[in-house]
């Protein structure tokens, strides 16, 4: 969640609780208390939303040397049935449509490669074993594709649960302003005669700006330094 958000987030919270704070307020407007739980609603929805963009996006990029492992093994694994095959071209009809993809190729096309091989490796898998392949060479070869694509599958589904969760922080943002809104115009109306009060209101609801205090700090106005006093006997000197 962005810095933005955070300090929207905060003011839903403020307001919340000034309306807690002030019940003498609501009473005279019981609308208001709608607004306040459905800010404190939307504050609520919005923190859990945050926590799972955050492990959401780690998830979505984590693990990326955990697939080059996945990614060499499973070439490995395809490397001897495609090898034999090889050898056998020319002697075993067909058998040339077992190959090896291209290096480079995307995690998805490497699967879709391998999954293929192993369908056409257990048409041929009894002349593969006759010269030399070993037995659970196709298995294995499936185990890792399957490895593979587990890894590929859960960084798809972090980053769709991604999404959603940022999708849902930017409507909950949508309706915690439109909501604040709605309380300002009713808080308008019920303080008009205590200006106190509203000033509280305001300050309670208002997003804070980044760099206030810096701002701040640049304006304050600068105090020239005092002079230093002459000695007399400097003074005596100069006006002999």
């Amino acid at each position: 969640m962005r810095n933005r958000s955070e300090r929207s987030n905060q003011s839903f919270r403020r307001s919340a609780d000034w309306a807690a704070a002030h019940p003498e307020v609501v009473q005279a407007a019981p609308v208001l208390s709608t607004y306040a739980q459905t800010l404190s609603t939307v504050s609520a929805r919005v923190e859990a939303n945050a926590v799972e963009q955050d492990t959401q996006h780690k998830k979505s990029t984590q693990d990326v040397a955990g697939d080059k492992r996945l990614r060499t093994e499973l070439r490995a694994q395809m490397g001897p049935i495609v090898q034999v095959a090889r050898g056998l071209k020319g002697t075993v009809p067909g058998i040339e449509v077992i190959k090896m993809p291209v290096n480079g190729v995307s995690s998805e096309a490497l699967i879709a490669a391998a999954t293929g091989l192993a369908q056409n490796a257990t048409i041929y898998q009894q002349v593969l074993m006759d010269h030399g392949l070993k037995a659970d060479s196709i298995t294995s070869l499936q185990t890792a594709t399957a490895a593979l694509k587990a890894s590929v599958d859960a960084r798809g589904a972090a980053r769709a649960a991604l999404v959603k969760a940022t999708t849902q922080i930017a409507t909950d943002m949508s309706l915690g302003h439109k909501t604040v809104l709605l309380m300002d115009a009713v808080m308008r109306q019920q303080l008009r005669h205590d200006p106190a009060t509203l000033a509280s209101w305001r300050n309670a609801k208002r997003v804070t700006t980044k760099g206030v205090i810096a701002a701040a700090a640049a304006t304050a106005p600068v105090t020239a330094p005092s002079a230093t006093p002459v000695p007399q006997a400097v003074q005596t000197a100069k006006a002999a």
